[in-house]
This record gives structure tokens, C-alpha cells and sequence, in this order.
């Protein structure tokens, strides 16, 4: 018996631009706990992603230096 990946599958993701700025999505992002922020470029194709702990870290790294996030 065949699973598909849409059954099992999250959906509790946020996609992102490369070019949008950190302080600008974390706050969104803290808000809703997605599972992974995708990034996309202007295309819309795949660059990569964030975990929940590399949202943390980036949030860590944006108050060393001086953001208000």
C-alpha cells in the first residue's frame, strides 16, 4: 500500500525572498512558529532554508548587533 508525500507531508512552512530582510520577517516568523522558512530568489525557485534554531541564532545575531528584532 502506497503512501503519497502530500498525505504526510507539512504544510506549516513560510517562504521568504532572498533579498527580504531579516528584521523584517523574524517578527512574522515568531509569530506564527512555522516548522522551516523557505527562501526562494526572484524566481521563485528553492535557495535553501531555516530551521527554527537558525531562526534563533539569527535573531541572537541581529540583537549583538544592535537591531531591534
Amino acid at each position: 500500500n502506497e503512501v503519497s508525500a502530500i498525505k504526510i507531508m507539512s504544510r506549516d512552512v513560510m517562504y521568504v525572498n532572498e533579498s527580504d530582510a531579516l528584521e523584517d520577517i523574524l517578527p512574522e516568523v515568531f509569530e506564527n512558529r512555522p516548522l522551516a522558512v523557505v527562501v526562494t530568489n526572484s524566481e521563485g525557485e528553492f535557495v535553501g532554508y531555516f530551521s527554527p534554531e537558525d531562526c534563533m541564532l539569527a535573531s541572537e545575531r541581529l540583537k549583538f548587533y544592535g537591531s531591534s528584532v
